[in-house]
């Protein structure tokens, strides 16, 4: 008799551990869940917030551009990687001068008053890609006109692709002296998904 109730008892304490241990795996792999999509969305932010700054720093590389200025600051000259001081508004000639008049070419985009008028203007991110080595291509790309060190940058940023923008060239409707310059950067992160998209309006 005493046997068989030692025997129930072991029986019922064995189930018990058992149950006890299915409950313990499953809270383990639970919490290990947890702390690993934490962990992933942790990676996700510092990827967005690298790529964040890439695009900061590329609203400041372009805003070079329209300045004619190197990364360092000083004046391009006849350095061959600026953008042609034919390819700049004239104040006095409105946006005639410009070489790309009614298109977009290499980060700079602008068109006639006409087709302002008409409703013809295309953003450039919607035009056809010819590819990063075409002289046709409708974007810029960071470091192309400022002498920008896009290497070390990437270097320490990890970034899976080099930030493209656009300037687009408005001439002042309140003063025809001067223009404004909507800049749009697109920037990647390590991850080539983590894409952040900024807007600035530039007036020198």
């Amino acid at each position: 008799m005493n046997r068989s109730l030692s025997r129930g008892q072991a029986g019922f304490a064995l189930f018990s551990a058992l149950i006890f241990l299915v409950v313990l795996t499953v809270l383990a792999v639970a919490v290990l869940r947890s702390s690993t999509i934490t962990e992933r969305m942790a990676g996700n932010d510092l990827d967005r917030a690298r790529a964040y700054q890439l695009a900061e720093a590329t609203i400041r590389d372009a805003q070079q551009d329209i300045l004619g200025l190197r990364a360092n600051g000083q004046p391009c000259g006849g350095n061959p990687a600026c953008r042609p001081f034919s390819d700049r508004p004239n104040k006095d000639a409105g946006l005639s001068d410009l070489s790309y008049l009614g298109t977009c070419l290499r980060g700079a985009c602008a068109l006639e008053p006409a087709q302002y008028a008409a409703g013809g203007f295309v953003n450039p991110w919607e035009l056809p890609d010819p590819g990063v080595g075409s002289p046709a291509r409708p974007y810029g790309i960071y470091g192309e006109r400022t002498g920008a060190d896009w290497v070390a940058i990437q270097n320490e940023s990890g970034a899976a692709a080099q930030p493209r923008y656009w300037i687009e060239i408005f001439q002042n409707s309140a003063s025809s002296d001067t223009f404004l310059y909507r800049i749009t950067v697109r920037a990647t992160g390590r991850n080539p998904n983590t894409v952040v998209t900024l807007q600035e309006l530039y007036q020198p």
